[in-house]
């Protein structure tokens, strides 16, 4: 009787053990290891022309890396994500519930095609500024809004300094969104549209701190589109928020209302210039 207890036990913690293991190839085959790399959260020495992804900081929502022109920002593009950077981006993605391989996707294009598009002002590549300590002239985002990598430029546009933030828009999504314009693909893209997460004509009557939302059409340097203008309730920050679709890219610019209305985006353009 005490050899059938003794040996019924050791069944079972033996299907334990092998139930474990299975558990933890599991999971280990769904979340990729910790990369070796090491990322850092000090602030980055802005003054640089390229940080490096190892000297990423946590800023605005998301892992951001630095440049201060762009060819810094084209070489990082080329040399900077190495495998294990990519991992690690991977690593995170996981953690922090967003599609794993969304960068790596992201990146991949741009080493595929070997093209960047980058904002021009009067034909020339815009001049770009760093307004205050601690903010870099362009900023790459592996995640923010609508859960999706952005690059960030902040510049000159005559004498007034603007943001203008760029998302590479879903291949399957392209056609369409030019087709049915920028408010749909905001409501299209954003997780639940239910609510006021982002503002599009869907739910902004829901969001207390947009004061307006309209569409007018916008004609830049050689290119004409739709563009959502948005302006919220907040005495400390003025500027609107200008949504608008180039191509195959999805633009924010945030702008003072007296510059806007100025005409000064009519001299806005972006051109495809080769990373290397």
């Amino acid at each position: 009787m005490k050899k059938s207890v003794v040996f019924t036990c050791l069944a079972i913690t033996l299907f334990l053990i092998i139930a474990v293991l299975i558990y933890f190839k599991t999971c280990n085959s769904e979340i990729p290891n910790t990369p070796s790399v090491t990322i850092v959260s000090a602030t980055p020495d802005l003054s640089k022309e390229y940080i490096s992804p190892e000297e990423f900081d946590w800023q605005y929502g998301g892992r951001t890396a630095y440049f201060n022109s762009i060819d810094g920002l084209a070489k990082g593009l080329l040399m900077g994500f190495t495998e294990d950077v990519l991992s690690y981006i991977e690593y995170e993605e996981v953690g922090r519930g967003i599609g794993r391989g969304t960068f790596r996707a992201f990146h991949e294009k741009f080493i595929e095609k070997n093209q960047l598009m980058v904002p021009y002002y009067k034909g020339k590549a815009i001049q770009l500024e760093n307004f205050g300590e601690g903010y870099a002239s362009i900023s790459l985002h592996y995640q923010n809004l609508f859960s999706r990598p952005w690059i960030w430029y902040n510049g000159l546009v005559g004498d007034s300094g603007i943001g203008i933030r760029t998302m590479y828009i879903d291949d399957e999504l392209v056609k369409e969104s030019n087709e049915k314009g920028v408010s749909w693909l905001i409501s299209t893209i954003t997780p639940n549209s239910s609510t006021p997460e982002y503002p599009n004509f869907d739910n902004y009557m829901k969001d207390k701190y947009v004061e307006s939302l309209c569409e007018l059409e916008l004609q830049l340097d050689g290119y004409s589109t739709t563009a959502l203008i948005r302006k919220d309730y907040d005495v400390h920050d003025p500027r609107l928020y200008v949504h608008f679709i180039y191509e195959n890219v999805l633009v924010i610019i945030t702008i003072y209302p007296d510059a806007f209305e100025s005409g000064i985006l009519q001299d806005l353009s972006f051109q495809t210039i080769n990373l290397k």
